[in-house]
């Protein structure tokens, strides 16, 4: 009997979201980003588009408004548009991915803004 592994699907991040599509919205990724399922999306002020979280920043990605639920990558001048977690739900908080220049305290801070959009980040059991 052959032993099949499962691999990590890109919505892993869930442990539970509204009925039907209330939790989710379709957002623009920002130009020259790579995104990853699972990661931090903080949304830049001037063209309201999501790029990567960097809680260092000053141009509104500083702050956590939402979590991709698709890889993408933009090159300049180029957008995408990928379905996010926005609201009312709950994510794992070991499956919430950020970029490495994101310390502890940048990571704490992002669960503490999603928790405003009531994006609550779960501990692994």
């Amino acid at each position: 009997m052959s032993i099949l592994t499962e691999t990590a699907h890109p919505t892993n991040v869930i442990v539970s979201e509204a009925p039907g599509t209330l939790s989710r919205e379709k957002i623009t990724i920002d130009e020259s980003q790579t995104v990853r399922a699972g990661e931090c999306l903080g949304r830049v002020t001037a063209s309201g588009e999501y790029a990567r979280y960097d809680n260092g920043a000053g141009d509104g990605t500083e702050v956590a408004r939402a979590i991709a639920l698709a890889d993408v990558t933009t090159g300049a001048g180029e957008t995408a548009d990928i379905a996010a977690l926005v609201r009312l739900c709950e994510v794992n908080k070991s499956e919430v991915l950020f970029d490495a220049g994101q310390n502890q305290a940048a990571q704490d801070a992002a669960f503490v803004d999603l928790e405003a959009a009531f994006v609550i980040a779960r501990p692994t059991a």
